[in-house]
């Protein structure tokens, strides 16, 4: 996992919580790095579980719930720090739909060495955007985050629902995308409150 995305965990943390907290639970998690990251190092992606573990034992929020709540973080971040990410997505579902390949031309360029997740994105005979997700590291809802937060940075009515697919050694999470409206498409274009 690279730095960057701890450092953004940790910023997040600060913001919300105080900076007493985010060294609380560096110092609790005896984590290998120390909390120290560098935006472009890899890490172990077990840092950020043991940080969300000892955030979710001094807030309100399930583990579950942080990790989403990262994502949707996450990606307001990239999308205000790496605008060109974006660049040519005309919706929210023509970037998802999109984001192997995204991945593969944008993030892979910049970051040749990076270990990336299975995106596999098809359309159901309902005309709705399916996304396969497989990814050896438990980052589910962190992505659901990604994907909520995507969402409502093009300010899309669009409900994520998600189910397991088990296919022995390539078990994954599959992600659907329902219009709100019944008569909303889903065709491409031609807080939850915090603890005091």
């Amino acid at each position: 996992m690279r730095g960057i995305i701890l450092i953004e965990f940790l910023q997040q943390v600060e913001a919300l919580y105080g900076q007493e907290t985010a060294d609380s639970i560096i110092e609790s998690a005896h984590l290998p790095s120390e909390g120290i990251y560098n935006p472009a190092d890899t890490y172990d992606f077990r840092e950020l579980v043991l940080l969300v573990r000892e955030l979710s034992a001094r807030t309100d929020f399930t583990v579950q719930e942080l990790q989403t709540r990262f994502g949707g973080h996450l990606f307001q971040r990239f999308a205000e720090s790496f605008p060109y990410f974006l660049e040519g997505a005309e919706s929210a579902l023509h970037l998802i739909g999109g984001i192997q390949d995204f991945l593969r031309q944008k993030v892979l360029r910049y970051y040749p060495d990076t270990e990336m997740p299975d995106f596999d994105c098809s359309w159901n005979a309902s005309g709705e955007l399916e996304l396969l997700f497989r990814s050896p590291r438990p980052l589910t809802d962190v992505v659901h985050g990604l994907l909520a937060g995507c969402l409502e940075h093009f300010q899309e009515e669009i409900q994520i629902q998600r189910r397991p697919i088990l296919r022995g050694h390539r078990d994954g999470v599959l992600f659907s995308f329902k219009p709100k409206s019944t008569r909303q498409s889903l065709a491409l274009p031609t807080r939850q409150s915090e603890k005091p």
